[in-house]
């Protein structure tokens, strides 16, 4: 007869309690992830109307989208002599369209539309305003739901959508139209650069050329199945990560090559969302959107033929300078610009060199016309 091997039994012993062990700490994992998301407060942050919260330079307008849609869109306006409709520089006419008659017929250069990145406002643009503005009209606005804009998550309509690069583009149309804009030169940065090419791609008789500062446009970014982006787990964490995410400047500093570069006021402004009431929701919404939703420009990419110029900072760590040069090289009318020693935001790290660059290359642009 064989004896049994003392060290072999105990060996064996042990793996049934090991199996137990997994399997309960596996569970009472899977349980946490399932139970903990509900603890998360879904109470919309308290606070202020946007317009309780205007700055010296704000200006609102109330804009009708394509559904019918309502939504204030909060925005800055600066424009130099002769470039600008009578009824644009009157804060008590900022809300009117422009008319004819207020053009009086004498020549203006095409307006500036700039569309800030993602967490960013308008203010993200405050530094090179003015010195866009000596030859042009241009308008910096909120894009929603940032900044002092719209934050429609209040209303809770699910079958509006305000979150998505179609409805940003939408918002976009709806501002010139508003404006009474024919055409505009769009400058985009970041995720602005994305929602610019695609808009110059749905209607490209309103854009006149593009200007791409560190565009997002060719990162791919991970998205999860609906089913899952959508379930009241995942949504109540991207809620957590999105007061997280817009309580901090974070995302800000590192978009600087020199964060020491940033004011205690840039910083401020960057928060002034904050203050407005239930902006976390609608930031919970606008993160959510962004995991179930792929940032689809191919089309735009491989079509788009108006002139564009792609700026790129050349100590850019959040999009790869490598990734920004591709893009220009692969759009059919495109010319690259590198600023060195500035970051993802040359706009506002460099402002100067970077108005340099683009008032540059758009006054060799409009001499070609």
């Amino acid at each position: 007869m064989t004896e049994a091997n003392p060290n072999q039994s105990r060996k064996q012993s042990r793996l049934p309690l090991l199996g137990k062990v997994t399997l309960a700490l596996f569970g009472s994992l899977l349980i946490a992830a399932l139970v903990l998301p509900f603890l998360i407060s879904t109470d919309p942050a308290e606070g202020a109307p946007p317009e309780e919260l205007a700055t010296e330079q704000s200006r609102f307008m109330n804009l009708t989208t394509n559904d019918n849609t309502a939504l204030l869109i909060h925005y800055l306006h600066a424009a130099g002599e002769g470039n600008s409709y009578p009824n644009r520089t009157d804060p008590e006419k900022a809300d009117k369209p422009a008319t004819d008659s207020a053009a009086g017929g004498s020549h203006r250069t095409t307006p500036m539309v700039l569309l800030h990145g993602f967490t960013l406002n308008a203010y993200s643009w405050q530094e090179i305003i003015p010195h866009l503005a000596t030859s042009r009209e241009v308008i910096a606005y909120d894009q929603i739901p940032y900044g002092l804009s719209a934050k429609p998550a209040l209303e809770a309509d699910e079958d509006v959508d305000y979150f998505s690069l179609a409805a940003a583009v939408d918002h976009l149309i709806a501002l010139l139209d508003k404006q009474e804009i024919p055409n505009s030169i769009l400058v985009g940065n970041s995720s602005g650069g994305a929602v610019a090419l695609a808009a110059a791609h749905s209607h490209p008789e309103r854009i006149e050329a593009l200007v791409l500062i560190n565009p997002m446009a060719t990162v791919e970014r991970m998205t999860l199945p609906d089913w899952l982006g959508h379930s009241p787990q995942v949504k109540r964490l991207n809620l957590l990560a999105a007061r997280w995410f817009g309580s901090s400047t974070t995302l800000l500093e590192a978009s600087y090559h020199d964060p020491a570069l940033i004011s205690e006021r840039r910083r401020e402004l960057a928060l002034l969302h904050t203050q407005v009431e239930g902006w976390d929701l609608a930031w919970g919404e606008i993160f959510n959107r962004a995991l179930v939703e792929p940032l689809d420009v191919e089309q735009a990419i491989a079509e788009v033929s108006v002139p564009t110029l792609v700026v790129i900072g050349a100590e850019d760590t959040i999009i790869d300078p490598q990734e920004s040069q591709q893009l220009a090289e692969t759009l059919q009318n495109a010319d690259s610009l590198v600023i060195e020693d500035c970051g993802h935001l040359p706009h506002e790290e460099c402002p100067e060199r970077t108005y340099e660059k683009i008032s540059g290359w758009i006054n060799a642009l409009e001499r070609a016309e």
